[in-house]
């Protein structure tokens, strides 16, 4: 009920991979309890969980608070999927431990920002919100300035991250790495940049005020979207209504 199963699938429907579900989420608990056990061997003295479980009720028993709840063994959990904004909040694990769990929100209306302190090994949490380092661009008469397509232009506005938030970050890249990646982009982009096709409108989705117009009428890219279906189809020598 929450993704499209095909994604999941062959051509002939069989699951290539997915997540332990299960019925009553013990199979998923037994996963990332594993995945814990193994950090730990490693030599692991913390453990962030990555996930993208959520707080929604319709996900239950797969939420990442009864995650937490039945494993030990966590330090933090940064979640996603439910786009709720719970900037740190003490969750108990299965041998009473206070794991601190944290998710953002959506739409980049802020950055999670998750420090750990050197010297006692405190994990702490917060937020750099959107309007904290973005402004609105403003004209001669003090409006905002819309761009092609509507939208509002903006500027990064000074914001200062402790420096030993970042300190490091140079000896963190690696240069094999790096080449790899470089080479993907540059692939993409070659590809990107070949035109197949032109409008002589833009294929906008905000009024001239800047609303937002997808939720309440026909836009100019939803017909293009719907016309591009039909296409496609009577190319293909399917019924279209």
């Amino acid at each position: 009920t929450k993704s499209a199963p095909a994604y999941f699938q062959d051509e002939n429907g069989n699951y290539i991979y997915g997540i332990s579900g299960g019925e009553d989420g013990a199979a998923l608990y037994a996963d990332v309890q594993a995945a814990i056990d193994a950090a730990k061997a490693g030599g692991a003295t913390k453990v962030i969980a990555l996930g993208h479980l959520g707080d929604d009720p319709a996900s239950q028993p797969w939420t990442s608070e009864e995650t937490i709840a039945n494993v030990s063994g966590l330090t933090a959990f940064i979640d996603g999927h439910s786009h709720s904004t719970v900037e740190g909040k003490a969750v108990a694990d299965k041998d009473g431990n206070e794991v601190l769990l944290t998710q953002t929100g959506e739409y980049f209306d802020r950055i999670g920002l998750m420090v750990i302190d050197g010297e006692t090994g405190e994990f702490t949490t917060d937020f750099i919100e959107y309007s904290e380092i973005v402004e609105d661009v403003l004209d001669e008469n003090g409006e905002a300035v819309l761009d092609e397509d509507g939208e509002k232009v903006t500027e990064v506005v000074g914001y200062e991250l402790s420096s030993s938030l970042y300190a490091g970050a140079s000896w963190c890249s690696d240069e094999s790495v790096a080449a790899i990646k470089d080479a993907w982009i540059a692939e993409i982009d070659t590809q990107l940049g070949t035109v197949i096709g032109n409008a002589e409108i833009a294929l906008g989705n905000y009024d001239a005020e800047g609303n937002r117009l997808v939720r309440s009428q026909e836009t100019v890219t939803g017909d293009f979207c719907a016309d591009a279906l039909y296409f496609l189809f009577d190319d293909m020598g399917l019924d279209v209504d």
